[in-house]
Parts: structure tokens; sequence; C-alpha cells
């Protein structure tokens, strides 16, 4: 059937019964037909109407269905018999903006010819913008949601954690990243970024601090400020030191600020492990080399995966590149190079070009690797969505254990452990430069945790020190009163509550690395009769 009008000619196909017409003649189906409706007029003309809107076509034979099919897509509803709600456009707008700052789209998004088809089939009444608009439009997102995170960190009840660091693009351009840490009224710990900021040079103390303190104040929290977390560059240094005699004039710091500067723990490590690996930078180099090669090309991965196929005990089916800044990655990849040993052995056999270590480097790194499984066992620390701060210390301590058990034992008789014990010794070195700058404040964290109290912290000493580590629990336990003290003046709620409460969501420290803890009885909690919530809680059993 045809339908001619004011517009047009247009075609509606006859209803047919498709059962009965072969497939390669079947007659298709037009979209129109789903929205007009087909009807004879009193003169017999052929008519269409749309079954939303009621207006008519007229019809004859020939016609195409191009022109129904454009008045349904602008007929509100649709011919379905129902209506579009009235579109608002300012909250399509910011719907957009979330959408392109969310999947990181560029702003000539909204301009792309597909985009803008999609959403105007969409919906009818959908106005098209250009990417300057959009642009216009995420900043407003931006200052809008900035405000409610200005509004809702002041009206966080406890003290905010800062983390800084600086970060080279690869345009070499370097940037500036500002970080808040604390904990919600729900007791759910958040992180949330304050500021990613292009930081040109020059990048000395005074500079970054001038940068931080704005930053504070134009967030509104130079008063909530308990820590700042940073790597050990000397510019940090001497940022700190301006930063603190800032905060302390206004009165925004509590111990005076002794506690303020906080050494990254995670930094500190690679710092130490990346020393000691210095000893084994030969076979390293060759793993190194090893696993480049492989992964050069196509034809080596194949070569290596026929290697792999040909053995059974070999977990792991792909080589692991490290990334030489990052030593747990490093480890990685020396403990799946170990399982791959044979592997490696049997490509060296079938490829002239192919240089694998010997059985004595194998020997060696294989030695090595066992020694610094503790070490990335404790990588977790490093994590956001979760509380640390009271799993730091036994790790660390673990660490110190073992790095002094290496360091002491006489391995001269054996070459691959004489080796271990001279890394040992460079990471000794290394890890007393840094443990009297975070032992203090991370063991008030394992003392709030009420599985482990003070006793767990004056045993930790005891085995490092001897009977020293007794006096170094006290003294630690002084400080921790004197800071609850004053904690309690700077603070509007009383934090009695807060301190018997156990941590939550966070890895257990491993039980097999405190096995003489539980037989360790602390002499220091002796009852008191003025007793603080403090002492009140040091003195209830552990949970």
């Amino acid at each position: 059937m045809s339908i001619e009008g004011d517009g047009p000619i247009i075609q509606i196909e006859d209803e047919v019964d498709e059962s009965s017409v072969p497939s390669s003649k079947r007659t298709k189906t037009s979209m129109a037909g789903e929205f007009f409706e087909k009807f004879f007029d009193d003169k017999g003309l052929p008519k269409a109407k749309c079954k939303n809107c009621d207006k008519i076509y007229m019809a004859r034979d020939g016609g195409g269905t191009s022109n129904l099919i454009k008045h349904s897509l602008k007929c509100v509803g649709r011919g379905n018999g129902s209506s579009y709600p009235p579109l608002d456009q300012e909250k399509y707008r910011e719907k957009i903006s979330e959408v392109i700052v969310k999947h990181n789209y560029p702003f000539t998004f909204v301009e792309h010819k597909g985009i803008v088809d999609l959403l105007c089939f969409l919906h009818p009444g959908v106005k098209s913008i250009s990417r300057n608009t959009t642009k216009s439009d995420v900043l407003k997102v931006y200052r809008k949601e900035k405000e409610k995170l200005k509004s809702y960190l002041q009206s966080i009840p406890g003290k905010i954690c800062l983390t800084s660091d600086l970060w080279s693009a690869i345009n070499t351009n370097q940037y500036m990243v500002l970080t808040a840490h604390f904990v919600n009224r729900n007791w759910e710990l958040e992180k949330k970024v304050l500021s990613f900021i292009h930081c040109p040079p020059p990048h000395n103390g005074f500079k970054l601090a001038e940068k931080l303190i704005s930053l504070l104040k134009e967030w509104g929290i130079e008063k909530k400020i308990f820590t700042i977390t940073l790597d050990n560059a000397s510019n940090n240094d001497v940022m700190v030191n301006i930063l603190k005699k800032h905060l302390l004039s206004g009165l925004g710091l509590i111990a005076k600020g002794t506690y303020f500067h906080v050494r990254c723990g995670a930094h500190n490590l690679n710092l130490i492990v990346h020393d000691g690996l210095k000893v084994i930078d030969g076979s390293l180099g060759k793993i190194r080399l090893c696993v480049k090669y492989i992964r050069g090309s196509e034809a080596r991965k194949l070569k290596f995966a026929s290697c792999l196929e040909q053995l059974s005990n070999v977990t792991s089916k792909q080589v692991r590149q490290d990334l030489p800044i990052r030593w747990n990655s490093t480890y990685l990849m020396l403990e799946t190079a170990i399982g791959q040993r044979e592997a490696f052995t049997l490509l060296s056999d079938i490829d002239p070009y192919f240089d694998c270590l010997s059985n004595e480097e194998w020997d060696k790194v294989k030695t090595i690797a066992d020694f610094l499984k503790p070490f990335y066992d404790i990588t977790f620390f490093s994590g956001s969505t979760y509380p640390t701060a009271n799993l730091y210390f036994s790790g660390v301590w673990r660490i110190h254990m073992k790095i002094k058990e290496v360091s002491c034992v006489d391995h001269s008789e054996f070459e691959k452990q004489n080796q271990l014990c001279c890394m040992a010794r460079r990471m000794e070195k290394k890890f007393d430069k840094y443990w009297n700058s975070y032992s203090v404040v991370l063991s008030f964290a394992v003392i709030l945790d009420p599985r482990y109290k003070l006793q767990f912290v004056e045993w930790c000493y005891v085995r490092l020190l001897g009977s020293e580590g007794v006096q170094v629990a006290k003294l630690i336990l002084d400080k921790l009163k004197a800071f609850f003290q004053e904690y309690l003046k700077s603070s509007n709620e009383t934090t009695a509550s807060s301190i018997q409460r156990s941590i939550r969501g966070s890895p257990n420290i491993p039980s097999n690395a405190l096995q003489d803890f539980g037989t360790y009885e602390s002499k220091l909690c002796e009852p008191s009769k003025n007793e603080s919530d403090l002492e009140t809680y040091l003195n209830e059993k552990k949970n």
C-alpha cells in the first residue's frame, strides 16, 4: 500500500502471511508499519494514521516509508502509546560530563556524528553541544564536587593524614599529588585525592612547602592535619620543617608536631632491598636479559612455550618482566624464573643465541629469593583500602630479625652463603638508618590493636635488644600516655570508645611468626589507682 500526503509518497507494505511465502521472496516489513494504522477514507483513498498523534498521511502504491519513519522519530512517544518525559537539558549535560570524566573521553566525544545520532535516537529533545560547552560543563561539575568534598572533610570528627609525592609524566613534566586519608564517622577508612597539579621546577623545599600550604588553605583543613607521609628526598625534609612551623603557628598539630613527618615505609623498604640486591647484580642482570630475549619476538615466545610444555612441574606459563624501581616486581621475576629454571636450560640447548645462567648462579639466585620472601610477604601494608598501621610494625620487626639472624652467621665456608651474609649486612646498615624514624609512632598503632597491646611491643624489643627492650617499651608507653592526654585536650569528642574498638578488615599478622608471643607476660602494665581510659584499656585482657 502506498501513502501520499503533504510530504513525499510513502509505501506501507500490505499484511501477508509470511509462513506461506518462501524466505527468498518474503517481503520485508517496514518499521513504519509498527507506528501507523492503515485505513481507507470515505472516498476509498488509502491513508495511514499515526498511532500516537493521529496525524494522517495519504498513500498510494510505489511510495517509500522514509517520511513515516522520520515522523515516528520526531513524534513524542514514537507511536507506541506512551509519551516521552520532557528532557532536563541541564541534567543531560551533567551526565555527559560525568561520563567523559569517568571514562577519560575527549571533549570532542560529544561532536562525534555517531554519538549525536544515537542521542537523538534515544530522545528527540536532545540538543547537541560543542566540545567547548562540554569543557565548561566538566569544570562546573568539578567545582560542584570539590565544594561537596570540602564540606565533607571539614565535618570529619578526627584528624587527617596526608601523603604527597612528585610524579614525572612521559613528557618529563612533573606533577604533585596530595592525598588525604582519614576515618569517617562510620569507622571506615577513606582516601581522597585533593590535588594533582603541574609542578614546574625548581623543586626545592621552599617551593613545595608554599604549594602545600596554599592547598591546605584552599581546602580549609589546616587545623585538622595529623601526619604527612613522604619519601626520603632531601627537599622533603626542608619542606616538612617549613610546613610544621606554619601549622604550629596556627595550633594545628598535636604533640608539637613530634609525629608529623612519617617516612614512607614502602619507599624505605624499597631502598633497603635494592641496596642488598646490588650484591647479585650480575646474576640479576642475566635473568633480566634472559626475560627480555624471550619476550623480544613472537617466535622466541613460541619456542619457550614449547619448552614449558615438555615440563610437567612448571606452574607459570609465561616469563615475568620486572620494573627495576619496584623491588617486589623484581622478586616476582626471580620467583617465576626459578620455577621455570628447567625451561630456561632447555631453551639454551636448542637456541645457540640464548645465554642462560649456570647451575651455580641459579643456586645463588634461589638462596637470595628465599631470603627476600619475608620482605615480599609484608608488602600488604602498602594497601589503601584497609588499615595497615597496626600491622606495619610487626612486619618490619620480622624483617629486622631476619636481617640480624643472617648477618650474624659466619657463612665463609660457602660462597653463596657468604654472598647472602654480605647482602644482609648491607641491608642492616640501611635498615638501622631508618628504624628509629618510624618505630615509635607505629608502636602506638600496635598497642591500640586489642589483639596485641603493649605486651607485643615489649616482646619484640626484648627479642631485638635483650633486657634493654623492656626499658625501650616503657619509654614508648610514656610517650603514648603523653600523646593521648594532649589528643584529649584537642579533641571535641572523647576517644575512649575509639580505643576499645578492634580494627576490622585488615589481614592478621602470621601466627607462625609470633609463636613465642603467646607465652610472654608483660611486667609493665601495673594497675593504677587513678587510671585514664588508656590505662584501663591497657590493663584489660587482649581480645
